[in-house]
C-alpha cells in the first residue's frame, strides 16, 4: 500500500505553489501503530494554507518558492516581517548572513545596512524636533545656523555661495528632495552616486569637512544648489539634502544627532537600530558583530564593509522587526505602544499627505508623490527603498488596514531588480492588493 501512496504524495508535495499548499506525510514512529503486514501507518496528509506559505510558494507565474528564486537571482540573505492589524504577524529569515557559511542563518533579528531607508527615520527625527518647537519647517535661516555651527569662519561665505538660492532653502524642501540641493558629483549627472563611503578603519570627515568638501571628504560630494534647479520647483532625489538635514538635527537637538536619534529608536522599541559608524574590526559592537550582522553581497560574493559619514542619508543599521515598529507608528498616526512619538500632522507630512509641501512638482513617476521622508502612491501605500554596497531595503505601510511590511536583503544590481518584483507581486496576490501597490 505504501508503495502506491508515496508516489502520489510526492506529486502533491511538488505542487507547493498550488494555493500555497505544502503537503507532508510522516510515518508513525510507534511500532504498535504498524499494520500487521509491517508497513508503517501514514499520518494524515496535512495541507498548510497560511499566508506566509502562499507567499513563499507563489513567486512568478510558475508559483516557484522564495528560496529557489533567491538562488536564481543570487540573493544571499533575506529577512521579512509583515504587520497585520498593526501588530507583527509574520517573521521570516531566508539564506545566510555570510556567503559560504551555512551556520550563519538569517532571521528577523539579523541586522542589515538599510541604505536609503535611513532617510525616513532621519526625517522622523527632524519632524520630532518640529513637534517640540525647536525648529520650523519653513525657516529659511537654517543654512546660516548650520554654517555658523560647523564651518570655519573664513569659509562660511564660500559655503553659503554653494547655494545660489540659499534664502529659499528650508527643512520642508530638504526633507522632500525639493530644495534643488545635489552633491557636486550629481551636477550634470543626476544618476551619479550621491553619498561618499569610506573603508573600515579610515578617518571619517567631520560635518564641517563634508559641508565644504575638505579632505578626507571629497569635494565631489559637498552639497550645492544652482539656478538650474531652483528650490521649490521640483523633486530631485539625492543624499546631499539629507547631509543638511543631519546638520540641522545635530544643530537644534540639545544632545546632537546620534543621541537624539537613539532616543527616537528607544521610544519606538527599536533596540537593534543605530546610525553609528562601523567600528574597527577589533571593536565589539552589538549591531554589527558577527553573531547578528549580514554582510553585503553582489552576485553571491561578499562585499567589503563601508562607512557612510552622511549618516542621515545612508548609515542606518537595523532589523526588519525594528522597521516594522516604525511602520506601525506611521500607520497609527504617530502613536506607538500607547505613546505619541510624532504628531499626526508630522506623520501626514512625512508620508506625503500634507498639501503644504512647498514643492511645485513632487511627482515621482507613476502616480506617486514624495512626502517629507517617505513616498506615497495612489493605492494608499506609504513606502521607501534603499540600495548600496550589496544591500537592498524596502518598507511599506498601508494605514487604511493596519498592514505593513519590511524587507532587508543582501543582493545587488540586476539580480535584486528581478527578484524584488517577484516577491512583491506574490505578496500583492496573496493579500488581494491592487497591482502596483508595492512595485511599479
Amino acid at each position: 500500500m505504501l508503495s502506491r501512496v508515496l508516489p502520489l504524495l510526492g506529486v502533491l508535495a511538488g505542487l507547493t505553489g498550488f494555493a500555497g499548499a505544502v503537503v507532508t506525510a510522516t510515518p508513525h514512529a510507534s511500532n504498535a501503530a504498524r499494520p500487521a503486514h509491517g508497513e508503517p501507518r501514514l499520518a494524515p496528509v496535512r495541507a498548510v494554507f497560511d499566508t506566509m506559505s502562499r507567499i513563499e510558494n507563489g513567486l512568478t507565474s510558475a508559483n516557484l518558492s522564495i528560496t529557489s528564486r533567491m538562488s536564481t537571482h543570487k540573493i544571499t540573505g533575506l529577512s521579512l516581517v509583515i504587520v497585520e492589524n498593526n501588530a507583527i504577524k509574520w517573521k521570516r529569515g531566508y539564506g545566510v548572513r555570510i556567503a559560504g557559511s551555512p551556520t550563519t542563518r538569517v532571521s528577523s533579528s539579523t541586522t542589515f545596512d538599510a541604505a536609503s531607508v535611513s532617510k525616513p527615520l532621519a526625517a522622523a527625527a527632524a519632524l520630532r524636533l518640529v513637534d517640540q518647537g525647536r525648529v520650523s519647517l519653513t525657516d529659511t535661516k537654517v543654512l546660516g545656523a548650520v554654517a555658523t555651527r560647523y564651518v570655519a569662519a573664513p569659509r562660511i561665505a564660500a559655503f553659503l555661495n554653494q547655494f545660489e538660492n540659499a534664502g529659499d532653502i528650508d527643512l520642508t524642501r530638504l526633507l522632500s528632495h525639493c530644495a534643488g540641493v545635489l552633491s557636486q558629483t550629481q551636477v550634470g549627472n543626476l544618476r551619479a552616486t550621491s553619498a561618499q563611503s569610506f573603508p573600515l578603519g579610515s578617518t571619517l570627515p567631520s560635518m564641517g569637512q563634508q559641508l565644504v568638501g575638505l579632505s578626507p571628504a571629497s569635494s565631489n560630494f559637498k552639497p550645492v544648489q544652482t539656478s538650474a534647479l531652483r528650490p521649490g520647483s521640483m523633486f530631485q532625489y539625492g543624499g546631499a539634502s539629507y547631509l543638511l538635514v543631519e546638520a540641522i538635527i545635530d544643530r537644534y537637538a540639545s544632545n546632537g544627532f546620534s543621541a537624539y536619534t537613539t532616543d527616537l529608536f528607544r521610544d519606538l522599541g527599536m533596540s537593534s537600530s543605530t546610525f553609528a559608524d562601523y567600528p574597527l574590526i577589533s571593536t565589539v559592537d552589538a549591531f554589527r558583530k558577527g553573531s547578528r550582522f549580514a554582510r553585503g553581497h553582489s552576485g553571491g560574493v561578499t562585499r567589503s564593509q563601508r562607512n557612510y559619514a552622511n549618516h542621515a542619508a545612508a548609515s542606518l543599521v537595523t532589523t526588519t522587526e525594528d522597521l516594522a515598529r516604525f511602520l506601525i507608528m506611521v500607520n497609527r498616526n504617530g502613536i506607538y505602544n500607547g505613546s505619541r512619538v510624532l504628531s499626526a500632522a508630522s506623520v501626514r507630512a512625512l508620508t506625503g499627505q500634507s498639501t503644504n509641501s512647498r514643492c511645485a512638482n513632487r511627482s515621482i513617476g507613476r502616480r506617486t508623490v514624495m512626502g517629507l521622508g517617505m513616498r506615497s502612491n495612489d493605492t494608499g501605500t506609504r513606502f521607501h527603498r534603499g540600495t548600496h554596497n550589496g544591500y537592498r531595503a524596502y518598507i511599506f505601510a498601508r494605514p487604511a488596514n493596519g498592514w505593513a511590511m519590511a524587507v532587508l536583503m543582501t543582493g545587488a544590481g540586476a539580480d535584486a531588480d528581478r527578484f524584488a518584483p517577484e516577491l512583491f507581486r506574490s505578496v500583492e496576490s496573496v493579500y488581494g492588493f491592487p497591482n502596483g501597490t508595492l512595485i511599479r
